[in-house]
């Protein structure tokens, strides 16, 4: 057999006959003359000819995975048994489907990246309701392959077809596809295709939500995606994806479940799960199993606006002491019945009842508070003196005060969240120093005093607070400040050795460029050996080749973790090791899809390929998370004047104002990308002019 024909066949081009034959005669060969014959850069799906494939991490693998019988197929890909040789147990391979003899060629494309997001996205959610991936590489024919846990038992819709569980194991298994797609959405990941064939029942009680193949960031994607019959209305319209989609979803999961004997409560939360309008429905899958969970302990839900006998009685069931104040309340409203004659003691009683009743009533929210003040302030108007009415009115004024401590202490939290998050999609953006220092001077983050407590460990927000500082010091350090004395001071104080060998190396540090440089020494390798303080230190610091070591390291515990890839990814880029690159940067993309970070680094590998098409859809994605980051945008400018759009290419380079700094990089050679992207404006016909080279920040400050 010729490579020209073996090639033929990878792409699909032979007919149904032929490449069944050629096929055959591919496995009668020995792994390396058949990997021989396959290879070629000219063809799709082929390992190293995507454009931006993971690392082919299965190519050794070859020898430890045995492939064996077609478990399934769907829209991208089919599922194969296979063993693992080194390990000796079952799993399943996941490869993505060859060509078809009359598939386009840019339908196989795209089928081909959705495969690998899948793949990226699946092993990014490490929960017990997702089914576990080995690896992520290529194939025995060098198509985009995955392996992961083969799941034994049964899906929900061999159940269903059986018979019906019943109230209690229909609400077990509802939680559980609640809490799997809840731990998606809080990562801003939504399904979109929930329906029975997708909710596997393991032999052992487990339940595990599977095929991720439609999945989007929430926000993303405006299509029509899903099943019909199992897509919510706007879904069905074709809405970006949204947490509340698969919501819908669970709600019609539970309907299907529930055929006979529907719980009012049950009922009513599959009701609102279901609301035609998504605002009406729960906001995401945790807040479901929040409810559903309160059904099986208390017999009500949230969802069915229970009256007062049926908050009482659930109150009962959980809380004997409320059962003895109730039974007070009741004795009040007895004696006020069969004592008319002692009108004032029944007063009273019916007083000291309402109390009772208030002092019991649940308290969830300030309006709840409120509401019980405006009863109680009636009972004061006629009895002021009675001291259990007092009592319960200091009662409700403390619980007002706690509730609005708890408020300040969620904002807070909420927005160093954010903040956070920010940074990981968007990287350092205009006004992110200001916002950070406000927030930090708001909750007395510095409000160090001689011998009392540290902030960063006193706070209920302490870990927040610690993760806001250290990034306000990179913060500082883009946009090209000096390092601020009084982080490192805080971060000093903590008991905690990783934390307080950060801050010495947060007080030592220096910046230089765009980036913080850390200083080596013990103080670094202590912050390094702690999970919390060294992804802290790979987000902030200027990647070297001491970070790599500890990213690596890193991956040994989370092979998903964000910042070790990311750093791994510029590591690389700075070696040139451009498959390297893509790998990490991929799995970071994986794990965060609307990140700048690996856009910038496919950018560069996209740059040094001088794959313009590519750099373009690359460094679009990346201004897309951040308008302001000049890093993208030139890549955008670049990409234009390769691909023929030079008029454009010269007005967006004139509006950035960034000649002046593309200068400084070439003239100062320290290693930045940067200086990458000044030579490629030069080398695509683009002249800097005569501005004079100055170091300004990536984005804008103010």
């Amino acid at each position: 057999m010729n490579r020209d024909l073996a090639q033929a066949y990878l792409a699909g081009r032979l007919p149904p006959e032929e490449g069944e034959r050629v096929a055959r005669e591919l496995d009668a060969l020995p792994e390396d003359e058949a990997a021989r014959l396959l290879a070629g850069d000219d063809l799709p799906g082929v390992a190293g000819s995507a454009p931006s494939g993971p690392a082919p991490s299965f190519t050794p693998a070859l020898r430890v995975f045995a492939p064996g019988a077609v478990l399934g197929q769907g829209a991208t890909g089919e599922v194969v048994a296979a063993e693992d040789r080194l390990l000796h147990r079952a799993v399943a391979l996941k490869r993505l489907r060859a060509r078809g003899a009359d598939e386009q060629l840019q339908a196989f494309l795209a089928r081909g990246e959705a495969f690998r997001r899948e793949a990226a996205l699946t092993a990014s959610l490490e929960h017990p309701g997702v089914v576990p991936v080995h690896d992520i590489g290529s194939g025995p024919l060098g198509e985009p392959a995955f392996a992961m846990k083969r799941l034994d038992g049964e899906p929900l819709a061999d159940l269903l077809q059986r018979a019906a569980p019943d109230a209690a194991q229909a609400a077990d298994v509802a939680i559980r596809v609640a809490d799997a797609v809840g731990f998606a959405h809080a990562r801003g990941i939504v399904h979109r295709d929930l329906k029975p064939e997708h909710i596997w029942l393991g032999r052992h009680g487990e339940v595990t939500v599977i095929d991720w193949g439609l999945a989007a960031q929430a926000g993303s994607d405006p299509r029509r995606a899903g099943t019909q019959g199992w897509m919510a209305p706007e879904q069905d319209a074709g809405a970006a994806a949204d947490p509340r989609m698969d919501v819908w979803a669970v709600g019609r999961l539970l309907e299907a479940m529930l055929r006979e004997g529907r719980p009012r409560g049950l009922a009513a939360i599959a009701r609102r799960c279901m609301a035609h309008e998504p605002v009406q429905r729960y906001a995401d899958g945790a807040a479901v199993a929040v409810d559903l969970r309160r059904w099986l302990a208390e017999g009500i839900s949230h969802a069915e606006q229970p009256g007062p006998f049926a908050r009482l009685h659930a109150a009962l069931r959980r809380s004997p002491g409320l059962a003895a104040s109730a039974a007070v309340g009741l004795l009040a409203g007895a004696l006020a019945v069969y004592l008319p004659w002692r009108e004032s003691e029944a007063a009273r009683g019916r007083a000291l009842a309402v109390v009772g009743e208030i002092a019991a009533a649940p308290i969830e929210r300030a309006a709840d508070i409120a509401a019980l003040q405006r009863r109680l302030a009636g009972v004061l108007a006629e009895h002021p003196g009675l001291p259990a009415a007092r009592l319960a009115e200091a009662r409700l004024a403390a619980a007002a005060q706690v509730l609005a401590d708890a408020e300040r202490q969620r904002l807070l939290a909420d927005t160093l969240d954010a903040l956070d998050r920010s940074f990981r999609v968007r990287g350092p953006w205009t006004g992110e120093i200001d916002q950070l220092g406000a927030t930090l001077d708001h909750a007395g983050a510095f409000a160090m005093r001689p011998g009392g407590p540290c902030p960063a460990e006193s706070h209920p927000e302490a870990a927040r607070l610690r993760r806001a500082l250290i990034q306000l010091q990179r913060a500082r350090a883009t946009a090209g400040l000096q390092v601020d004395a009084r982080i490192g001071a805080v971060l000093a104080m903590c008991r905690d050795p990783a934390w307080a060998a950060l801050g010495r190396v947060l007080s030592a540090a220096e910046v230089v460029v765009h980036d913080l440089a850390a200083p080596p020494g013990a103080d670094l390798e202590l912050a390094l050996g702690s999970p919390e303080t060294a992804d802290l230190v790979l987000a902030s610091f200027a990647p070297d080749a001491r970070l790599g070591q500890a990213a690596l390291q890193r991956l040994v515990s989370d092979p998903g973790a964000f910042w070790a890839r990311v750093c791994l990814a510029r590591v690389a880029l700075v070696r040139s090791a451009w498959e390297e690159v893509r790998g990490h940067a991929l799995v970071a993309l994986g794990r965060e899809s609307a990140s700048l970070w690996p856009r910038l680094a496919l950018g560069y590998a996209a740059l040094a390929a001088a794959d313009w098409s590519d750099l373009l859809v690359q460094a679009t994605h990346a201004a897309a998370a951040n308008p302001a980051h000049r890093e993208a945008a030139v890549m955008q400018v670049i990409a234009l004047a390769r691909l023929g759009q030079m008029a454009e290419a010269r007005a967006r380079l004139a509006a950035l104002g960034v000649e002046g700094h593309l200068r400084w990089h070439q003239a100062n050679r320290q290693g930045h990308p940067m200086e990458r992207l000044a030579d490629a404006v030069v080398e695509a016909g683009l002249p800097l002019g005569t501005a004079r080279p100055e170091l300004t920040p990536l984005v804008p400050v103010r």
